[in-house]
C-alpha cells in the first residue's frame, strides 16, 4: 500500500495538469456550444421551412457520429485538402458542435414544455416576440432545462478523454503515457478514475439537489 501512495504522490502533479486540460477544454466546448444549442433550438422551431430543415440537420449529425469519429475527420482528414488546426482547437470545436446539438434538444423541449396559453397571453398583452422570448419562455425554460444541462456537461467532460486520441495531453493522455514508462498500468489509471470522480460525483449530486429544488418550486 505504501508503496502506492508513493506511487501516486509522484504522479499527481503530472496528472493534475492533464485534469486542468480537460475542465478547460469541457468549459470552453460547453461555453461555446450552449449559445449555438440555443440558436439552433429556436431553429428547429421556426417557421420557416429552409430553417428548420438546417436546425434538424445540424442536430442530427452532431447526435448521430460518434465524437470519436468527428475528432478523427477534423485532426487527420482536414489537413487533406488544406484545412489543418490544432488538436486543441479541433477538440474545442468537435465537442461544441456536438454540445450544441444535444443542448439544442434539452433547450427545445424546454421551450416546449411551457404551455401556449402563456405566449398566447403575451400577445393579447401587445407583447412582441422578442419581448414573448426574453421575459416569458427563457426564464421558464431555465428552470427546466439548467439540471438537464449540468448534466451534458459532466458527459462533456468525460468525453474529453477521447481527444487523447488526436495527442490532446490531458488526463487520460498522461496516465497512459506513466503507464507506459513504468507499466504500473492498474495503479495511475485507478489515480485517473479518482480524479475524475472527484468532478463528476460533485457535479452529479448538485445536478439531482437542483432537479429536486426545480421541481418543487414549480
Amino acid at each position: 500500500m505504501s508503496h502506492m501512495w508513493t506511487h501516486w504522490h509522484d504522479w499527481f502533479g503530472t496528472l493534475f495538469g492533464g485534469l486542468l486540460v480537460g475542465l478547460e477544454l469541457a468549459v470552453v466546448s460547453f461555453t461555446i456550444g450552449l449559445p449555438l444549442g440555443f440558436a439552433t433550438a429556436v431553429g428547429t422551431m421556426s417557421s420557416h421551412r429552409w430553417q428548420r430543415r438546417i436546425a434538424i440537420g445540424l442536430v442530427e449529425v452532431g447526435r448521430g457520429c460518434p465524437a470519436l469519429l468527428l475528432l478523427y475527420l477534423v485532426y487527420y482528414g482536414l489537413p487533406d485538402v488544406g484545412l489543418t488546426f490544432s488538436a486543441f482547437m479541433t477538440a474545442t470545436g468537435v465537442l461544441a458542435f456536438i454540445s450544441a446539438a444535444y443542448t439544442g434538444e434539452v433547450i427545445r423541449g424546454a421551450l416546449a414544455s411551457i404551455p401556449r396559453g402563456e405566449t398566447e397571453a403575451s400577445s393579447a398583452l401587445g407583447m412582441t416576440n422578442t419581448d414573448t422570448i426574453r421575459f416569458i419562455l427563457v426564464p421558464q425554460a431555465v428552470v427546466v432545462a439548467t439540471p438537464a444541462l449540468l448534466g451534458y456537461f459532466v458527459a462533456i467532460f468525460q468525453a474529453t478523454a477521447l481527444t487523447s486520441q488526436i495527442t490532446v495531453r490531458e488526463l487520460l493522455a498522461r496516465a497512459g503515457t506513466i503507464g507506459s514508462a513504468t507499466f504500473e498500468y492498474t495503479q495511475v489509471l485507478l489515480l485517473a478514475a479518482l480524479m475524475y470522480l472527484a468532478i463528476t460525483v460533485p457535479l452529479g449530486v448538485g445536478t439531482r439537489a437542483l432537479e429536486t429544488r426545480f421541481a418543487r418550486h414549480r
